[in-house]
């Protein structure tokens, strides 16, 4: 799902053409692992295969109990939240 995430981003980069850099931030809270990215971009969420691509994405996270949102800022900025359960080190996951 990360990957397929990175993917879409990383395509629209590449479509916006120029430079650019993609903010990662990692987080581990209470049983959850939470990674989130922002590019410097939109999205076109209209597209095909940016439609197929979060449907899957969302089949694979939503049965594990994981979460995916993603949002728009003003000025583009394409943020994207993927939230996993985690289990605590040292126990059975």
């Amino acid at each position: 799902v990360l990957m397929q995430v990175m993917a879409l981003g990383c395509d629209a980069l590449a479509a916006s053409g120029g430079p650019a850099t993609v903010s990662l931030r990692t987080a581990y809270e209470a049983g959850r692992v939470e990674i989130a990215l922002a590019f410097p971009v939109r999205i076109d969420f209209n597209r095909n295969e940016v439609q197929r691509g979060l449907l899957l994405s969302r089949a694979v996270i939503e049965p594990l109990c994981g979460q995916l949102a993603f949002s728009q800022d003003e000025g583009p900025v394409l943020r994207v939240k993927l939230v996993l359960p985690a289990a605590e080190v040292g126990q059975p996951g």
